[in-house]
């Protein structure tokens, strides 16, 4: 007779982490250890959900370099440089609001919706 081994299949090893953000546990499969989680930290040192602070790491487009417009969702470094040119064509502030992006080619209502989230814009002032 012959002796046969039979290998079981161990399930993966499973990491509970705890997110304090949201205060609840994500299951991370296949994770090594909770020195493998990839850890997203505010440069300004500000709890999530303080908007005073979620507004001031926004990118104002009418001073922003065109390496920092590059990193916006669908804008790569030739829409970056197209958007930093146009607001050397038309002058400071060039960018008063949203819509202000719509022309220049290859920005349509996608592309807004997409880096909405990441712009601010300057507070109209009133008229003398």
């Amino acid at each position: 007779m012959s002796e046969q081994t039979h290998t079981e299949q161990l399930p993966p090893k499973r990491t509970w982490i705890l997110c304090l953000t949201i205060l609840s546990l994500i299951f991370v499969p296949n994770l090594v250890s909770v020195a493998d989680v990839p850890i997203l930290v505010s440069t300004s040192g500000a709890l999530p959900g303080d908007r005073n602070a979620e507004l001031e790491q926004r990118i104002d487009p009418n001073v922003a370099p065109w390496w920092e417009l590059a990193q916006l969702p669908g804008i790569g470094e030739i829409t970056a440089k197209r958007i930093v040119a146009h607001r050397q064509s038309i002058g400071p502030n060039a960018f008063r609001q949203l819509a202000d992006l719509d022309p220049i080619k290859r920005i349509g209502p996608i592309t807004l919706a997409k880096i909405s989230p990441f712009l601010r814009f300057p507070k109209s002032s009133p008229a003398p």
